[in-house]
Order: structure tokens, then C-alpha cells, then sequence
């Protein structure tokens, strides 16, 4: 009679992190997340309205200078412009 020896291969259990470490990890990464996150949500949007009310303010100085020296508002009206246009095509890239 024959016999047959099936040998099973015994594999030692990875070590898992302990439940400390998995949960610092978790914070390490949820930080770095919520980081990320903060600086694309507000590093766009922080310039344009600036420029953006500097164009309203250029705009309101033309209106009040237009009926003394029309030329000098003609000249505020095309540089509230030129801010304006700089500011779009700023955050447009």
C-alpha cells in the first residue's frame, strides 16, 4: 500500500499595525488632506476680488473726474480695464 504525504506550508501571520499606529497614520493623512484642501480651495480666490473691487473703485474715481477732466477719466476707465482683463486672465491659466 501506498501512502501520500501532503505537507501544508505554514505561513507566519504578516504583522499588523497596532490599532495606535493605524489611527495615527489616519490623522497624519486626514491633516495633510484637509491642508491640501484649504490651500487649492482659497489660493486661487484670494487675488481676484481684490483686483477685481480695484477695478470698481478705478471705475467710481473716472465717474466723478469725468465731467472736470473727461480725459483723465477716459484714461482711469481703460486702466480699470487693463486690471480687470489681467485679473481674468490670471485665474483662467
Amino acid at each position: 500500500m501506498a501512502s501520500t504525504a501532503i505537507r501544508t506550508p505554514h505561513f507566519a501571520p504578516a504583522q499588523q499595525p497596532s490599532v495606535g499606529q493605524a489611527l495615527r497614520d489616519l490623522l497624519v493623512s486626514a491633516r495633510a488632506l484637509s491642508v491640501a484642501l484649504w490651500a487649492a480651495a482659497f489660493q486661487s480666490q484670494a487675488t481676484a476680488p481684490v483686483e477685481l473691487d480695484e477695478a470698481s473703485q478705478l471705475r467710481a474715481m473716472a465717474d466723478d473726474a469725468a465731467a472736470s477732466d473727461p480725459g483723465f477719466a477716459q484714461d482711469l476707465y481703460a486702466l480699470a480695464d487693463r486690471v480687470e482683463r489681467a485679473a481674468i486672465a490670471a485665474h483662467n491659466i
